[in-house]
């Protein structure tokens, strides 16, 4: 259990990472090509923010390793993880929350080994579904595996007042999970990872549809991305009273670590203005001390964490009609 809560801890905090207006200003630090880039990039995103309906097509590939030491004992934990889906937003400036209509299939290979011996090898697929509609959110996890299925509650549940039924969701305060998908916050957030920008570089154009279409490369500082308004954030999506780390200590160290890397690419169609898609790329290599842990049971134990993570996402039937209903429950 205690890997199990490890694993969803990473793969969440990574998750949120794929979440990215605001005015055109001068950045310090650019140079005027750079600048160029960062502006054409901002205006794109402008635009994105006054769209009423969207899809998003997302796909992620991530690899990680995470490392447990306790009593002279080691564990580690090897997993790649491929997802992809589909995500369709109708945008609800008067609600809490957008309406949104989430399918993501994911499949998730994972290795335990000690003292360089496999103990377990696994491949598990999962489907996910989630609906927000008038503020009210509904989740359904299916499973291929009948042994892990058993775990997981049957059919469509209302999730509005926490997902505490679904493994693992209980780490997490979902209020907090759901007002990130927001307009207002992923506005916020993507003019905080936009300011956070040291270098910007303008890579070979792509043809969309018979369209030339611009991409922009922008490296950000991980500490100045996730500083601020976006910290707190990040903080308050979890439960912290069944989280098994210092939370914020841990946000603190993954994003100020020499070796953490944050990349966001933009494809952009700078005639029109419109943006078409991005990709977020997250690299780190953290040593998680045992005085960061604060489950009694991992008491001493040291962990580490090595992950690589590619997250697309493709922008498309933009300002199209949408119909999203609320699930039957249970079913």
């Amino acid at each position: 259990m205690q890997r199990c809560r490890t694993t969803l801890f990473a793969i969440l905090l990574l998750a949120l990472m794929a979440v990215p207006s605001g005015a055109v200003w001068a950045q310090d630090g650019l140079s005027a090509s750079e600048q160029a880039a960062l502006d054409s990039a901002r205006r794109a995103i402008d635009h994105f923010f006054t769209l009423d309906t969207y899809t998003v097509e997302h796909t992620q590939a991530l690899t990680q390793q995470i490392g447990i030491s306790l009593g002279g004992q080691s564990l580690q934990i090897d997993q790649q993880i491929a997802q992809q889906g589909t995500t369709v937003t109708e945008r609800q400036p008067d609600n809490r929350y957008d309406n949104i209509a989430s399918h993501l299939d994911q499949t998730l290979t994972q290795t335990l080994s000690t003292a360089g011996q496999t103990i377990q090898s696994l491949t598990v697929e999962q489907t996910f579904e989630m609906i927000v509609l008038d503020d009210r959110a509904y989740l359904r996890v299916q499973v291929s595996d009948p042994a892990l299925a058993d775990f997981f509650p049957e059919g469509w549940q209302d999730v509005t007042s926490g997902a505490g039924a679904f493994p693992g969701m209980e780490l997490y305060n979902i209020d907090q999970l759901l007002n990130m998908g927001s307009t207002a916050f992923s506005a916020e957030m993507f003019e905080i990872l936009l300011s956070a920008t040291i270098g910007a570089e303008t890579l070979e154009p792509e043809t969309l549809d018979g369209v030339p279409i611009a991409r922009y490369r922008l490296t950000l500082d991980p500490a100045q991305a996730f500083s601020g308004a976006n910290a707190q954030m990040l903080r308050a999506m979890f439960n912290e009273a069944a989280t098994p780390f210092d939370v914020d200590a841990l946000i603190e160290l993954i994003f100020t670590d020499d070796d953490t890397t944050y990349v966001l690419t933009l494809w952009v169609d700078d005639e029109a203005g419109v943006l078409h898609g991005y990709e977020v790329a997250l690299e780190m290599d953290i040593t998680i001390p045992g005085s960061m842990i604060t489950d009694p049971t991992l008491s001493g134990a040291e962990m580490s964490l090595a992950q690589d993570s590619v997250a697309t996402l493709s922008l498309v039937d933009l300002n199209e009609p949408v119909e999203i209903t609320a699930p039957p429950l249970g079913e």
